[in-house]
């Protein structure tokens, strides 16, 4: 996850678009290692983005 955030901090003026893109990997990581702690991280590729979010705000007690 570091690596990420470090990446997201050196494009975000100079590439933008690099900067969303590694942002939305670093929520995904950061979704799968919450299911994952429990055991409940689906298997690669077998959800989409805004799935993996709803599964994990669910699974804190906080999707509105």
């Amino acid at each position: 996850m570091r690596h990420q955030a470090e990446r997201i901090r050196r494009d975000h003026a100079n590439d933008p678009e690099a900067a969303i893109g590694q942002a939305k990997e670093l929520v995904e990581t950061v979704c799968k290692t919450i299911l994952g702690m429990t055991g409940d991280v689906p298997e690669a590729g077998t959800i989409k983005f805004p799935a993996l979010v709803k599964k994990t705000l669910l699974h804190l007690g906080i999707d509105p």
